[in-house]
């Protein structure tokens, strides 16, 4: 079973059940769940759900700590209970798209944060070896340290395919395809490129541009 659908369903069972949930949503990191009755709510059990790496309570609102995951769990969470996307309160057509698109922005690129950060880690730390120890930029170790930083840059939109994909339900695999078909030097900064005629804007993905013959 998908652990996304296991940590919703133990969420939702330590919170009283499908009933006690008044209003579901989520923030970057947080489940955040607003309780009808907070005394069917078992706090210590909701600790101790594998997946989940805190609790913070707010009145009637319980802020259950995930992680880069939160969106996938909530989106198990809202089929499980049969509720609203943003919860049970209804909004406007124009705030609902809005907010869907937020959902999708976020969900999709929260999860690829991690590589972003990393990667620039290893910059500052290839950039302090070289400024103040002395490193040389012909040495393997620059050479490494450089495609570690630069990897995660550089295949960029492979990792937020696999993102998106994998936030709008569909094969994650699929959405890396597509997004290493964007980085295949044929296509990416490819000038005069079309598909059955019609014309592609020339466009680099990973910022680094290639020399064509």
């Amino acid at each position: 079973m998908d652990k996304n659908k296991v940590l919703a369903e133990n969420i939702l069972n330590a919170c009283g059940g499908v009933k006690n949930i008044g209003v579901a949503n989520h923030c970057a990191t947080r489940l955040r769940l607003t309780l009808n009755d907070k005394s069917k709510a078992d706090q210590e059990k909701i600790k101790k759900i594998p997946g989940v790496m805190g609790l913070v309570t707010r009145g009637d609102e319980y802020q259950i700590v995930i992680g880069v995951e939160v969106g996938n769990v909530y989106n198990q969470f809202v089929k499980l209970g049969n509720y609203e996307k943003g919860g049970k309160v209804k909004e406007d057509g124009k705030k609902n798209i809005f907010g869907r698109i937020v959902d999708f922005i976020s969900g999709t690129f929260v999860p690829v944060l991690p590589i972003l950060v990393a990667a620039g880690l290893v910059s500052a730390v290839l950039n302090i070896c070289v400024t103040f120890f002395g490193l040389s930029t012909e040495t393997g170790t620059y050479t490494v340290l450089n495609v570690i930083n630069s990897a995660g840059f550089y295949f960029l939109p492979i990792f937020i395919g696999y993102s998106a994909a994998r936030k709008i339900g569909i094969n994650p695999m699929m959405g890396a395809y597509l997004g290493a078909i964007m980085v295949h030097n044929a296509i990416d900064g490819a000038a005069g490129l079309d598909f059955l005629g019609i014309p592609i804007t020339q466009a680099s993905y990973h910022g680094r541009h290639r020399q064509r013959h």
